[in-house]
């Protein structure tokens, strides 16, 4: 994403020092440079940019523009490839083209995410008038999640250190799942994960501990209580924007966004099909 992990530094680090001399252009530690030689021998780099601590390789591979993301250990995190249509893996392409995305909005730039030890992430920016969105998919063609354009912070997806007991869950509960991301905010963490062709949303708190866990959900896999409920409710004439299935403390139950005529109201139905207040 070198347009939006550079460029858009500039214009949107509002009272920071992203783009002056000293965090823009820098010059890079010798240890970060004999990491970036022994990955990419035959790229050209064009030269090295800073960001919050991270060095990062602005270079050309390929016939590709690339940014290589380093501490200044000359650690590796992840490289940022700006890539066409065709590079896209046909499961993104497939996810993509059978999305709402494909008919009404435009599809802009596109790029690559290698990760240590995460999945690679496939971005596309899509755009609908002054509208425009990212798309995030894993190499499977799930859509992992989306971003207005231009809102995102540039650290995000740096694969971070999953803790042990978080792990220890996830493996336990989760067999076979693969890490697209940890995000750790407002004293909780969050466990993107790709698990049985869905991205799912694992929830612990402060403690490491699960609150809880959801994921999207289509509605033709809604249980026929949980339809039934809905089209006997005063929402029935409401169109369905999503539907998520959570699980938490309380059990296990569907969180629906609905719409009418500018009214947007969220509605919890259980699996068994009973309206939560």
């Amino acid at each position: 994403m070198k347009r939006f992990y550079i460029a858009m530094m500039c214009l949107l680090a509002v009272g920071m020092a992203a783009c002056n001399d000293d965090d823009d252009k820098i010059s890079a530690p010798s240890a970060v440079r004999t990491a970036f030689d022994k990955m990419y021998p035959e790229a050209k780099l064009d030269g090295w940019l800073g960001w919050r601590g991270y060095v990062i390789a602005d270079f050309e591979l390929n016939n590709e523009d690339a940014q290589a993301w380093y501490d200044k250990s000359g650690k590796w995190y992840m490289t940022d490839t700006e890539i066409d249509y065709r590079a896209l893996p046909a499961e993104v392409r497939t996810a993509y083209q059978n999305s709402a995305y494909a008919t009404d909005w435009n599809v802009g730039d596109m790029e690559r995410l290698e990760r240590a030890e995460m999945q690679t992430i496939y971005i596309l920016e899509v755009w609908q008038g002054r509208i425009e969105i990212d798309l995030y998919y894993t190499t499977e063609g799930l859509l992992a999640g989306l971003q207005q354009y231009g809102y995102g912070d540039p650290t995000w997806w740096i694969p971070r250190t999953v803790p042990e007991a978080i792990a220890t869950y996830l493996s336990t509960n989760f067999e076979g799942y693969q890490m697209i991301q940890l995000f750790v905010e407002g004293g909780q963490s969050e466990a993107l994960i790709s698990h049985e062709s869905k991205a799912k949303s694992v929830i612990f708190n402060a403690s490491n501990a699960w609150t809880s866990t959801s994921w999207s959900v289509s509605e033709s896999e809604l249980p026929a209580e949980v339809v039934s409920t809905l089209e006997g409710s005063e929402y029935a004439d409401y169109i369905i924007r999503s539907v998520e299935f959570v699980s938490d403390s309380s059990g296990e139950w569907y969180r629906f966004a609905l719409t009418n005529g500018g009214r947007n109201v969220v509605v919890k139905i259980s699996s068994s099909g009973d309206l939560i207040p």
